[in-house]
């Protein structure tokens, strides 16, 4: 099944911070989501606002589109 993750904020409303980069126990929201949805494709749809998580994917193999 092709998963889609929304993650092309700005995270304005979080002082800048990026979403999925937030850590959560020690670990960024994006990779929790990723390992747990690993039986699937996973793709994640980023923005020119969401630069560390482009750098993790890319870093991860972790498929983007823009």
């Amino acid at each position: 099944m092709l998963v889609i993750i929304m993650a092309g904020g700005r995270g304005s409303r979080m002082g800048g911070v990026e979403k999925a980069m937030l850590e959560v126990c020690g670990a960024p929201i994006i990779e929790r989501e990723v390992e747990d949805l690993s039986d699937h494709w996973v793709v994640v749809a980023a923005s020119h606002w969401s630069p560390a998580t482009i750098e993790w994917c890319r870093s991860n193999d972790v498929d983007i589109v823009m």
